[in-house]
């Protein structure tokens, strides 16, 4: 019986060590309180973001800003969604799961949202909408805690939608970006076939003139020696120059917009994938947002089609372009342009290449007139070093000599001295 209790005791104490210590009731409701002021501080940072939004400052198109999901709707979408999210988060109670990384997931759907409202980003701003109206009206709501395995299958279900959203708005940041970059260069290249065409134009209509025959065969003739052509045979090898550049410009834009479009792709595959994977984790019942997100995924698919048939038509239009330009590329009058180019390049190649011997020369020149100076001011300091000494040596003779001389001196009138004074004795 007593080996029974101790194990019924042995037993309790590792369970009780599995569960962990069982709180007090003061203990717990000093946590819900903590979680609670936790998260409604969360909140109201969401809410201040949302609210600091002025679509009167926005970059979006004015038709997308004035777009409402039903006729019966006293304001646009973006002001509507913005007004309800705020009102779910002021009524947004506390849960008895941990949602700091629902919250997390909102605080970025919302800044997106914000952000894509402020500089135009479109595909930002759509999905911001939509990622920010759902965490917040499903992920948040409360779970029942009583089932532990309801509680933590429902949890990670909510941690999983929210982070699908977040990477969904990582890609519209990508896709936005790309779409600007895009634009402009769009709006380059056809600036570049707009310059080629008129310059491709005012070739051919001074080609076709008697005077522009003429000139022609003079380019041909004098390809090599540009400084003979006449003013006429000149305007036409400045066009034919100008002409090649535009078509290497258009070409390198050509490329680079092919390698966008190929970004953009990608960057559509991969929220197909994301959007599959919200829509077979979804639960939502609400109707209206639904629509918007099926709205939100058909606008975009439709963009991908009208990317689709535009670089259909560029690679149309490129290839009559490519057409154009060999024509002329072709012409005797062009092969001698190249010819006379390569030509030009070359010499400018040997004119580098001797210019930077001369100046390897000039530096060693340069050089080795600084160390013979340098050993020349050595030369003389040691020169002047000597004289210095030379005249120290100087400076003691010579005041060794005075030094003798006001002694002998010295010495001789003390002889005369004392020879006076013999006499004068002697003398009395």
């Amino acid at each position: 019986m007593a080996l029974k209790k101790k194990i019924r005791r042995t037993q309790n104490a590792i369970i009780n060590k599995i569960r962990g210590t069982k709180k007090t009731d003061a203990e717990r409701e000093k946590e819900i309180k903590e979680q609670v002021a936790e998260q409604t501080r969360r909140m109201c940072d969401i809410k201040g973001i949302l609210e600091a939004i002025d679509f009167s400052l926005s970059e979006l198109p004015s038709e997308e800003l004035e777009k409402k999901m039903s006729s019966g709707q006293s304001v646009p979408d973006y002001e509507l969604v913005r007004k309800m999210a705020v009102a779910y988060l002021d009524q947004a109670r506390a849960t008895e799961m941990d949602t700091s990384r629902i919250d997390e997931s909102i605080r970025y759907a919302a800044n997106a949202f914000a952000e894509g409202v402020k500089y135009g980003q479109l595909n930002k701003a759509r999905w911001g909408m939509v990622a920010m109206m759902h965490l917040i009206q499903y992920e948040r709501e409360d779970v029942d805690e009583t089932d532990r395995g309801q509680f933590a299958e429902m949890a990670a279900r909510k941690e999983r939608q929210a982070e699908n959203y977040v990477t969904m708005l990582k890609e519209c940041k990508k896709l936005d970006n790309r779409e600007k970059r895009k634009a402009k260069l769009n709006s380059l290249y056809r600036k570049f076939v707009g310059e080629f065409e008129a310059k491709r134009a005012e070739f051919n209509r001074l080609r076709e003139t008697e005077e522009g025959e003429y000139a022609m065969g003079e380019l041909e003739e004098n390809a090599h020696h540009p400084i003979n052509l006449s003013m006429l045979a000149s305007e036409l090898d400045a066009l034919l120059t100008v002409i090649s550049r535009k078509d290497m410009d258009i070409l390198l834009l050509r490329g680079e917009i092919r390698e966008i479009n190929r970004q953009i792709a990608l960057i559509q595959s991969t929220m197909d994938q994301i959007y599959l994977a919200l829509s077979e984790d979804s639960y939502v019942e609400d109707q209206d947002l639904l629509a918007r997100i099926e709205e939100v995924n058909r606008e975009r698919q439709e963009a991908v089609s009208r990317i689709i048939v535009e670089s259909e038509r560029m690679d149309t239009a490129l290839t009559e372009h490519q057409t154009a330009m060999k024509q002329i590329l072709d012409s005797p009058a062009s092969a001698k342009k190249t010819a006379q180019n390569l030509v030009y390049l070359e010499r400018k190649e040997q004119e580098e290449i001797e210019k930077k011997e001369r100046m390897e020369a000039n530096r060693a020149r340069r050089r080795a007139e600084k160390e013979r100076k340098i050993e020349e001011l050595k030369r003389r300091q040691r020169e002047e070093q000597e004289e210095r000494e030379l005249d120290r040596t100087l400076d003691d003779l010579e005041q060794e000599l005075e030094e003798g001389f006001e002694e002998a001196y010295m010495e001789d009138a003390l002889e005369e001295v004392e020879a006076e004074n013999y006499q004068y004795n002697e003398d009395y």
